[in-house]
């Protein structure tokens, strides 16, 4: 079991970082299996207007009565995904892997929340820039829950896959 990092080391790790979330009532009765938890992505949309505010990420890193929505991108051409080792972060995430490049919308992402959170993100966590080797994205119909780790049960991932990008990275 990942140890619950404590109110303290949250509030000092994160500061005054607000993310975007969804109540976690709200969505109920919009899910789907159990493992993982599965909604459909256009119901997930409709639910970031009507009942997504911004919040402080130390008060819902460990709070399962908000859904922290993070948007991504999986990287595919061919029959390859592109997977990333994390190297750095949040210690319970770093040695494992993931098949997307994302994560939290923040206030200053403005209107277009997904497609500005997903831009910022891959500019940061990779070396894509928007324009020259990753041209636009297609949101999936269905988004996700994981609930095999405490981390990622805080989160409702909104996966989306490149509709076009060059190869050259390859």
């Amino acid at each position: 079991m990942q140890r619950l990092l404590k109110i303290e080391e949250l509030q000092k790790k994160y500061g005054e970082e607000r993310v975007f979330c969804i109540p976690t009532s709200v969505l109920e009765k919009y899910a789907q299996g159990s493992d993982p938890i599965l909604y459909d992505t256009a119901k997930i949309l409709l639910c970031m207007e009507q009942y997504g505010s911004y919040q402080l990420r130390w008060k819902v890193e460990q709070d399962s009565s908000w859904k922290q929505v993070i948007p991504y991108v999986i990287m595919e051409t061919d029959e390859r995904i592109m997977a990333a080792k994390r190297l750095k972060g949040d210690p319970r995430l770093v040695g494992g892997y993931t098949v997307g490049m994302g994560g939290h919308i923040n206030p200053e992402d403005g209107e277009k929340l997904i497609e500005t959170c997903i831009r910022r993100e891959l500019e940061e966590e990779t070396t894509f820039i928007w324009g020259k080797n990753l041209d636009s994205y297609e949101i999936h119909p269905i988004s996700f829950v994981n609930v095999r780790n405490e981390v990622s049960l805080m989160h409702i991932c909104i996966p989306s896959t490149r509709k076009r990008w060059r190869r050259s990275f390859w």
